[in-house]
């Protein structure tokens, strides 16, 4: 992939989004494991509409701070409020 990260990542969530929906219609998982992965796509969403990519902007190698050790917390987002 080239080109800006944060509209590629935007476009994954969206399909992201759109398969969650699709798989909701088909009752191809439970309710509430669709709403727990809803809440997790809204989570990852408010991070990458917050963060700032100008910081990347600077130095492409500041990628590495977006990894995280292990998965985030599904309220994540709100601790950080």
């Amino acid at each position: 992939m080239k080109g800006p990260l944060e509209p590629q990542w935007i476009r994954a969530l969206e399909a992201a989004a759109a398969a969650l929906k699709a798989a909701a219609r088909a009752s191809a998982m439970p309710v509430a494991e669709t709403d727990r992965r809803r809440r997790v796509l809204a989570a990852e969403r408010a991070w990458v509409e917050t963060f700032n990519w100008s910081a990347m902007d600077q130095d492409p190698g500041t990628i590495v701070a977006l990894a995280l050790p292990g998965p985030a917390a599904e309220n994540v987002v709100e601790k950080a409020a």
